[in-house]
């Protein structure tokens, strides 16, 4: 009779610490479980933790280079006659040459969400108003240019003696090198030599019904 073959038998792993510690591992508690579980012993679950993550080392934060100016405008006509003119459609009626490269609108004239381009450097500016209050007098609209600036533009037109008044208001904000050079050049005597141009533009157009001819008017508007 043939003796059985010896079998060999691997020794239990053994783990060094804790005795009861097992060789895999332990599975995510289950939220759920957690919760029942707390329930029943009257104590209540740990909040989820929470890391917070390393901030992208490509986002940049920097203080403001920016400009604002403020000057009112003396018009001669009334309120009603005024605000259809901030018109991105109705400026080419005061303005000569002016220019806008397209204009997206429902109305075919300036409203809320009204888009149009202009000529700029290094490529066209994309304007949007942003609010167009009729009753109010009160339009505000945004101008970017893609790597010079970022622009504000307000415009309130109100009743005053002998027809109206607009406040304009441009807040311009450089994004790079070419924005910081055109904000240092935007000062006090820039705004207010293209100020009186657009003021000596409408009141001709208030007055005449035909645009002032380019280099007629005494002033010449910077690019805005």
């Amino acid at each position: 009779m043939a003796l059985p073959r010896s079998i060999a038998v691997s020794p239990a792993p053994t783990f060094r610490g804790n005795p009861h510690a097992v060789a895999s591992r332990s599975p995510s508690p289950n939220p759920a479980v957690e919760r029942d579980a707390c329930r029943q012993a009257g104590s209540r679950p740990s909040p989820p933790r929470w890391t917070p993550e390393e901030p992208s080392r490509t986002m940049k934060i920097v203080a403001p280079v920016r400009a604002v100016r403020s000057y009112t405008q003396q018009l001669l006509g009334s309120p009603e006659l005024v605000f259809p003119l901030l018109c991105p459609v109705r400026e080419a009626d005061w303005i000569d040459e002016w220019n806008s490269l397209l204009v997206i609108s429902s109305t075919g004239v300036a409203e809320p969400d009204c888009v149009f381009t202009t000529p700029a450097s290094p490529i066209e500016a994309v304007w949007y108003i942003t609010r167009h209050e009729p009753e109010a007098g009160f339009i505000e609209m945004v101008k970017i240019t893609p790597s010079v600036t970022a622009c504000r533009l307000t415009i309130q037109v109100s009743e005053a003696l002998g027809g109206s008044a607009a406040l304009v208001t441009y807040s311009h904000t450089s994004l790079g090198p070419e924005g910081d050079k055109f904000v240092a050049t935007f000062s006090e005597e820039y705004y207010l030599k293209f100020m009186r141009d657009w003021e000596v533009r409408l009141n001709h157009f208030l007055k005449h019904g035909t645009a002032l001819a380019t280099g007629a008017s005494q002033e010449t508007p910077p690019d805005s």
